[in-house]
């Protein structure tokens, strides 16, 4: 998911955080989404074969929860939920506003 709301820009751009939308890297841009689809597919999708939209949707839930809070992104070395309580934590900028703003 890409936040190009001005309210998300504008916030990061005050923390000094350097952006690009210019499509020029898109396909560097689309590796994390790419990588999380491939996940769901060949680790739950293509294994389990759901027949029942309840059975498909239990077993996605599992799996994002997993892919969040138990597998580290190179990247930061860090699982999603780790980074996301850090800057909760700090207060830091996401989706274009500051945690315990009002």
């Amino acid at each position: 998911m890409q936040f190009k709301s001005t309210d998300s820009t504008n916030c990061w751009k005050a923390e000094g955080i350097q952006i690009s939308m210019n499509g020029r890297g898109l396909t560097l841009d689309n590796v994390v989404v790419a990588s999380l689809w491939h996940s769901i597919k060949w680790k739950e999708l293509y294994l389990r074969d759901y027949l029942m939209a309840p059975n498909a949707i239990h077993g996605l839930t599992k799996h994002f929860v997993f892919y969040n809070t138990e597998v580290p992104r190179r990247s930061f070395n860090q699982t999603p939920q780790e980074f996301y309580d850090l800057c909760k934590s700090e207060r830091l900028c996401i989706g274009g506003q500051r945690f315990g703003a009002a």
